[in-house]
């Protein structure tokens, strides 16, 4: 989701250097592909700058702490082909596992800077005219008096702001005034009118008057605008009328190109988010049917390893055996392919408080959602914690902080709701502490029947081109792959609340130790407790099988909680064969890892259908032995000997 981002967004390690730096932020400063990664973060700062930078680096590394954009400093940043551009910065401490970083989310505001030039330079333009511009109530009270009404007429500023724009009416002209406000309150405007006006000494000047509207962002007329001309300097006047017309001209067709820009942007983020969810479709469904493919392979081979060993002398039957495991070879290539093109990935869960996760990740989906949704959360103050995978959790949120903003077409409100509830439990979920998050817009709401298939994969109600109907599915996956519980409450003009509840995170696991040095195994080496944990219940014969032939007492165990439940009850054996992808909450990664913790000792042996490539991107697999599927049940009990006898 960071390389989606509309945002430039960068992570920077303790040193200084930059980890990752997302499209946004490389086209931003003007750096192809990765050439960011690695280079230090000052590179993106003025020559000048730079070393001071480097001190308030160490100063922030010292107390990290959250930072938002803004601040009474203005920050240049420069691209690549050397040419600067005004920033802002917000820093978010992170703890990653290779240390602290700090994740960086810049702004370019350039166009603001621009903005803010347009506006001083049309104040300055009313300000330097050579004509008098005052802006009134509809009531007549003046509430701007410019520098050139103070020359012509005599009125200082302070004397004449918040009095009536009679003052200056000569009494024959009060009816003339009167019309004047009328029409302007109508909505009309007045062009060139030859009156008189009284200057502070009681004198007349002749004047051109020109009257307009003021206008409020919903178009309300809430007062009038007066442009008064000496009619002895009109020719003067005219000429300075037509640059302020020019000026402003160029500013409205500034700002118009500017919005143009920032619509396509966004719709080409939008565009990039949708191919994204697209792909991560196919490469789930991919990487799904090909790990369950390997599963299949690893029955094949391994079988076929048995009947091997009962055919020697019948070289027809052991030619036709030798074609189907090339077969079995080829079918593991080509899996091996699939999960390539997959990427696929189990849960990395970590204990963390979803409120600080949604505050920290508030900003990037206020932008998301943009100006017109007003982003708020209220959380109770001690919220228990969560075992959860953060990405996928990120990524639930910036769904359907989307998915609510697509359903405020004239903006809203987005409400982020997290309150711990102690859930008496019913026919779908069971009884426990959950944390519950709810996200609350005020759009459009939805009918029932669309409610009732919101989360069916590809269901959409948007037009061709504008969703892939994955989005709802995939915060339904994730929440209930994390034992959690999934809601949408929605009706027509009333807006949409969509409630997920993750379990709280339950105490640290401990066990007392079992198990007994037994008899030997076949090979004269002594026998070992080995717990086999595996889903597919045809490979986890086949591996209990092997090993017992081989003379280890096992244990098996079909999932992750299972084989926790084992270990609490006392099991304590001296290797696990654990398979890392497996329904539930609990990898075969984090099942070794809770093992370790409760006895150092025991050795962990992971076996899966992805590659060790794959699987060394999800984190925590280096301490551990691999064995990839398919295998042979004499390579299994090979590599589990080694274990066993490997020193320490």
């Amino acid at each position: 989701m960071v390389e989606a981002a509309p945002t430039a967004m960068i992570l920077v390690d303790r040193t200084g250097r930059v980890v990752l730096a997302n499209a946004e932020a490389e086209r931003m400063f003007g750096y192809p592909g990765a050439a960011l990664h690695g280079q230090p973060i000052e590179l993106l700062l003025p020559a000048g700058a730079r070393a001071h930078h480097a001190d308030l680096r160490d100063d922030y590394q010292r107390a990290p702490a959250k930072r938002a954009m803004g601040g009474t400093r203005d920050l240049m940043g420069v691209r690549a082909d050397g040419s600067e551009l005004p920033i802002e910065v917000g820093l978010n401490p992170i703890d990653t596992v290779d240390g602290p970083c700090v994740l960086a989310v810049v702004t370019d505001i350039s166009e603001r800077r621009r903005a803010e030039q347009t506006r001083a330079h049309l104040a300055a333009i009313v300000e330097s005219s050579d004509d008098a511009i005052v802006s009134m109530a509809l009531d007549g009270t003046v509430t701007s008096w410019n520098r050139s009404a103070e020359q012509i007429l005599g009125w200082p500023e302070r004397e004449i702001v918040g009095k009536r724009i009679g003052l200056i009416i000569p009494p024959d002209r009060h009816d003339e005034q009167k019309q004047i406000l009328e029409r302007v309150r109508a909505g009309g405007s007045v062009e060139d009118l030859a009156s008189v006006r009284l200057r502070c000494d009681g004198s007349l000047v002749p004047m051109s008057i020109t009257a307009s509207p003021i206008r409020d962002q919903r178009g309300r007329v809430t007062g009038a605008s007066q442009i008064l001309r000496d009619a002895t300097e009109r020719r003067r006047g005219e000429r300075a009328m037509l640059q302020a017309n020019a000026a402003l001209e160029l500013a409205v067709a500034e700002r118009t190109r500017e919005l143009a820009e920032q619509q396509e942007a966004r719709r080409r983020a939008e565009a990039a988010l949708a191919q994204s969810q697209k792909l991560e479709a196919v490469g789930q469904l991919t990487g799904g049917v090909a790990h369950d493919f390997n599963n299949l392979l690893t029955v094949i081979e391994g079988n076929l390893h048995l009947i091997h060993r009962h055919v020697a002398g019948n070289e027809a039957l052991s030619r036709a055996i030798a074609g189907i495991e090339r077969a079995v070879g080829r079918g593991s290539r080509l899996t091996g392919h699939l999960l390539a093109f997959a990427r696929r990935q189990t849960l990395l869960p970590e204990v963390m408080r979803l409120d600080d996760v949604v505050r920290d990740f508030s900003l990037l989906a206020a932008r998301a959602v943009g100006e017109a949704v007003r982003v708020s959360i209220n959380a109770d103050e001690d919220l228990w914690p969560c075992l959860i995978d953060r990405a996928q959790f990120e990524s639930a949120v910036l769904n359907l902080s989307i998915n609510a903003r697509d359903a405020m077409p004239d903006g809203g409100g987005l409400l982020f709701t997290l309150r711990n509830v102690d859930w008496a439990g019913d026919a779908d979920q069971r009884a426990g502490r959950y944390v519950s998050v709810q996200v609350t817009d005020t759009g459009l709401g939805m009918q029932a029947e669309v409610v009732a298939r919101a989360v069916e994969p590809f269901f959409t109600t948007k037009e061709v081109g504008k969703g892939t109907g994955l989005g709802l599915s995939q915060v339904y996956g994730f929440v209930k792959q994390s034992g959690g519980a999934f809601r949408i409450d929605s009706r027509p003009g009333k807006g949409t609340s969509v409630t997920m509840m993750f379990p709280a995170a339950a105490d640290a696991v401990t066990a007392a130790e079992f198990g007994q040095a037994g008899a030997a195994t076949k090979g004269g080496h002594p026998a070992a407790a080995v717990m086999v944990v595996e889903d597919d219940p045809e490979v986890l014969a086949l591996v209990s099988e092997a090993l017992r032939e081989a003379g280890h007492r096992v244990t098996c165990a079909h999932d992750g909680p299972e084989a926790l439940a084992l270990l609490a009850d006392g099991a304590v054996p001296d290797l696990m064969v654990c398979d890392v992808v497996m329904p539930g909450q609990v990898s075969g990664v984090e099942l070794g890892q809770r093992a370790r913790r409760l006895r150092p000792a025991t050795r962990v042996l992971l076996t899966s259908g992805y590659s060790r490539e794959e699987l060394n991107r999800l984190g925590g697999t280096a301490d551990f032995s691999f064995l990839a599927k398919p295998f042979r049940p004499g390579d299994l009990v090979s590599q589990v000997r080694a274990l066993l006898d490997a020193p320490g």
